[in-house]
């Protein structure tokens, strides 16, 4: 499908941010060698490791203006949920 709406926003964004792309591809290669394995053994879309790149530029020590932290952005009840711990910082 050609959708020229969304090639020309993914255009834009490349070109508007190219200095940020870069550095978390830079940033993406330990990360993504890590959470591949991980996802693997557990079954899990290989795609998904890129929502920590949309969530968080893959920041570990990302916190949202609503109290999401971490490179996932979870929220402490939603960790909870899925049996991750939740500490304070």
């Amino acid at each position: 499908m050609n959708n020229n709406f969304v090639k020309n926003y993914i255009n834009d964004y490349a070109t508007r941010y190219s200095r940020h792309l870069a550095a978390m591809v830079e940033r993406s290669a330990p990360y993504f060698v890590m959470i591949e394995k991980v996802f693997v053994d557990h079954g899990i879309p290989e795609e998904m490791k890129y929502l920590a790149v949309i969530e968080s530029s893959l920041m570990h020590n990302a916190r949202s203006r609503v109290g999401a932290v971490g490179m996932w952005q979870f929220m402490s009840g939603t960790a909870r949920i899925f049996g991750l711990s939740v500490g304070k910082r």
